[in-house]
């Protein structure tokens, strides 16, 4: 046999072989397929103002409101489901209702769960924005958190 035969049976065959091994992925994995979600608008801007952000990380929904964890500006910010501005509440800082990095949001029963990262805590307030109380404290025992986030 040639050299050039041979060169070009053995090039053949990685070609063929290449071609099956595509094959096969594609037959044997998946294809990934997005969710069904269409787009339907943002609101918001960078800033401090009413309905202005800085680092927004969490969300909750309680009846016909939308809550914004506003992590950098250490508030919480309620909005319609248009994302109209509505209220805010939480001021920076350690007391009952003000607030340090809040950061995912949960409603639970008529209440508000704000972890806060800097504050080392679980601070619960009413939806009307009414301060409750405080879950936790700082240290690694029971009841006490260190930089708790929450659920995303």
């Amino acid at each position: 046999m040639k050299r050039t035969t041979l060169l070009h049976w053995t090039v053949g065959t990685l070609v063929v072989l290449g071609l099956l091994l595509v094959a096969a992925w594609l037959a044997l994995v998946p294809a990934a397929q997005g969710p069904g979600y269409t787009f339907v608008g943002t609101w918001g801007t960078r800033g401090t103002g009413p309905g202005q952000f800085h680092d927004p990380i969490g969300i909750a929904l309680a009846g016909d409101e939308v809550f914004v964890a506003d992590s950098r500006n250490n508030r919480l910010q309620v909005f319609d489901w248009d994302g109209h501005f509505k209220r805010q509440f939480g001021t920076p800082g350690a007391g009952l209702g003000q607030l340090g990095r809040p950061m995912n949001l949960t409603v639970k029963d008529g209440e508000l769960y704000v972890p806060e990262y800097f504050n080392d805590r679980i601070q619960v307030f009413g939806v009307d924005g009414t301060p409750k109380r405080v879950i936790g404290q700082r240290g690694s025992g029971p009841g006490a958190f260190q930089a708790p986030v929450g659920s995303p």
